[in-house]
């Protein structure tokens, strides 16, 4: 008989032993790197999240990005003007629950940030955390028509974080500034969280991207549970290093809400400046 281990479900006994103790000097041999992957993901943490998840915020990151050991695949964004092709992946993508500040899944972007990545994540993880039903998008108007077609996700309401809200248009369906009862929904939420666990990720870059790629995979999901840890001992100062001045700024009266980027719902007309001419 197979011996199963408490809280582990269908994983063995022996194999959550092996995935428990990390060899320093070759921890990456065979399918360990996969098998943790899924450990962490799927066992380790949903038995660790007390509260029960009610929505999910995702995003997308490229400061942080694989190198490649073939081809490089395809990449967003205009070309550089040294016509050199960055020979690395797209980065990575998270999904996050914004009341414990868990990293819940995580999925490499071979590809640049599209819906495909978005969605299949999200059903992934869904199954383990069944009263979600509303997820936070800076994307989210993107996804929404593929997302209505995905039996998974019908039950979930796609909205996009406040801050971004301000870049949409008046017409977009998942802004919380153009239907109240979106607004209402994540009232109480933190819909930046995405945000700032990236930019606690981001200070590391400089060292993961010299890393080879199965390396970094392996840096990238220890780093995950560390944040974990400092979120269970309340020790939340990684995520907002200027919370400090900018409480210090409010009080002052001199402090300015930052303005956010366009997202294209639509089609934003774009103006080109003329180069001023020189003074004779």
């Amino acid at each position: 008989m197979r011996r199963t281990c408490a809280g582990c479900g269908q994983w063995g006994l022996d194999r959550c032993q092996l995935l428990r103790s990390i060899e320093i000097d070759n921890p990456l041999v065979g399918s360990y790197l996969h098998d943790f992957h899924q450990w962490w993901q799927h066992v380790e943490t949903p038995r660790l999240v007390k509260k029960q998840v009610k929505e999910f915020a995702m995003d997308g990151h490229e400061k942080i990005a694989t190198r490649c050991s073939d081809a490089p695949l395809a990449r967003s964004g205009r070309p550089r003007k040294d016509g050199e092709v960055k020979q690395s992946n797209s980065g990575w993508f998270m999904l996050t629950d914004p009341f414990s500040g868990y990293i819940l899944g995580i999925k490499e972007m071979k590809q640049p940030e599209n819906a495909s990545i978005a969605l299949s994540l999200m059903e992934d993880i869904l199954p383990l955390y069944p009263k979600v039903n509303c997820c936070l998008y800076d994307r989210a108007c993107s996804i929404l028509k593929q997302a209505s077609k995905r039996p998974k996700l019908k039950k979930i309401q796609l909205c996009v974080d406040k801050f971004h809200a301000k870049g949409h248009c008046d017409a977009c369906k998942c802004s919380p500034l153009n239907h109240p009862h979106l607004a209402k929904r994540v009232a109480k939420v933190n819909t930046s969280i995405s945000e700032q666990i990236f930019e606690w990720f981001w200070g590391y870059s400089v060292t993961f991207n010299t890393m080879n790629p199965n390396v970094q995979r392996f840096y990238v999901l220890i780093y995950a549970r560390k944040h974990k840890a400092m979120q269970q001992i309340g020790d939340t100062e990684h995520l907002n290093p200027f919370s400090a001045h900018k409480q210090a700024m409010k009080k002052a009266g001199a402090w300015k809400k930052p303005a956010s980027s366009k997202y294209a719902c639509r089609p934003v007309k774009k103006t080109h400046l003329k180069r001023p001419s020189a003074a004779k």
